[in-house]
């Protein structure tokens, strides 16, 4: 077993170092001090929109497409340089390399929403919708594009820097070495082609094998994330009974209190999420709700407090699915599942008169099961830290609710008659997205 753990340590091990070995810089530039390596994508063939010059109306009028091999690396920047001290430092770089400075320009002097073009064509892959946000327009600071011939061969640069509302710049350098299209298709059948074969038959039955598979295919290799969310919520019953009208007490025209019910209860609220890839998953969370309310009633000689208190709590499984958005990093879920809730209530009258204190206390507890319907809006905000707003229905039931006297005296107790013991939840908080 022991020699079994160890084979599988080192595996993992052997893939996780190569994995973290594939993120370098490119050898013909690299980062600035203080610049951390977040995401990297190297195509062996791809064709790359090249911005040479500045716009005109909101429109590109000087790019030219390229084809060759694409590295693009972008960086998170915690060092001393604003984003224009990062321009100015790769600008000098370039020039003393040799490199041909085509085009840099900063927000407005580029002449229009340069970042539309330069991250909606050129995307990065995986597409990573919990960081699209750091690329949007309204973050956009500095463009740069440079070229140079090297071996007889031409190599562009592009450089991409944008600044929201966090306290560092986040940065993005393309390499494009251009080059002719080369064939990566290979035959594994050794066979000789008869002689009766004519060309158009043979393009029928070329064997093209899969031994080889350039990095930027595309495959179906699930997507596999783990999300804890943790927030607050409200809840409120839609049973009437349960959920109570305002009462207001007088006594001689004179306000004097009110009972609400148990409504609005509130509490912490905590939910965990393995997806199976970017749509679908299942979910686990836990709530707990408390809320009180209560009034003082004065009726001549003597007085009345009455004060009501309530706790609901539930624990739930369930499946969800996700829709993504293609062009806005904001997601929408949906959710379903079963689970277990617990309700217990207080309510308790205590009369002061001429003969002196009097106190009445009923307490109930019921246990019973519930069915929900979750619709959850995301919206990311840095990495995979997101904020989330929910609204759910749940629909709970339970023959009978009652609340007895803690005495066990002549007062009877109070029954509800099949409570509906659902309700409304509206829910905010913050939660992280591990494994993008």
């Amino acid at each position: 077993m022991k020699k079994k753990l160890l084979v599988l340590i080192t595996g993992l091990l052997i893939i996780a170092s190569s994995a973290f070995a594939q993120k370098k810089d490119h050898p013909l530039i690299g980062h600035l001090e203080g610049a951390e390596l977040w995401m990297q994508n190297i195509n062996k063939i791809h064709e790359y929109l090249m911005i040479t010059g500045p716009m005109e109306n909101d429109s590109l009028v000087s790019s030219v497409k390229v084809v060759g091999k694409v590295t693009m690396t972008s960086y998170e920047y915690k060092g001393d340089n604003s984003a224009f001290g990062i321009i100015h430092n790769y600008t000098d770089f370039l020039k003393n390399n040799g490199f041909e400075i085509l085009l840099s320009c900063k927000g407005g002097e580029c002449g229009g929403n340069i970042a539309k073009y330069y991250n909606g064509i050129n995307r990065i892959e995986p597409f990573d919708q919990n960081n699209a946000i750091a690329w949007q327009s309204r973050y956009f600071k500095n463009f740069l594009s440079a070229k140079i011939q090297i071996n007889g061969k031409a190599v562009d640069v592009c450089i991409y820097i944008a600044q929201g509302w966090w306290k560092f710049p986040i940065y993005r350098i393309d390499v494009i070495e251009e080059s002719e299209q080369t064939s990566m298709i290979v035959n594994n059948n050794t066979e000789s082609i008869p002689n009766n074969v004519t060309n158009e038959n043979l393009q029928k039955n070329i064997n093209v094998t899969n031994d080889v598979v350039p990095n930027n295919t595309k495959t179906n290799k699930k997507s596999n994330s783990f999300i804890i969310q943790a927030g607050i919520g409200q809840y409120n019953f839609y049973d009437p009974s349960l959920y109570g009208q305002n009462t207001v007490y007088q006594s001689n025209d004179v306000y004097s209190g009110e009972m609400s019910g148990f409504k609005d209860l509130s509490g912490p609220y905590f939910k965990v999420t393995y997806l199976f890839n970017e749509n679908i998953g299942i979910v686990a969370d836990v709530a707990f709700h408390y809320g009180e309310a209560g009034s003082y009633i004065e009726n001549g000689t003597s007085s009345s407090t009455y004060k009501i208190s309530a706790d609901l709590n539930f624990q739930r499984v369930g499946l969800t699915g996700r829709f993504v958005g293609e062009k806005y990093p904001i997601k929408l879920s949906l959710s379903s599942g079963i689970g277990h809730g617990s309700f217990e209530a207080y309510y308790m009258i205590k009369n002061n008169d001429s003969s002196g204190e009097s106190r009445i206390d009923y307490d109930g507890r019921v246990d019973f099961p519930m069915v929900y319907f979750q619709a959850e809006l995301i919206i990311p905000m840095f990495k995979g830290l997101f904020f989330f707003s929910e609204y759910e229905y749940t629909v709970g039931w339970s023959e009978d609710f009652y609340m007895d006297h803690n005495t066990g005296s002549e007062y009877s107790s109070i029954e509800y008659k099949s409570p509906g013991l659902g309700g409304n939840i509206f829910r905010i908080g913050l939660g992280y997205e591990f494994g993008k």
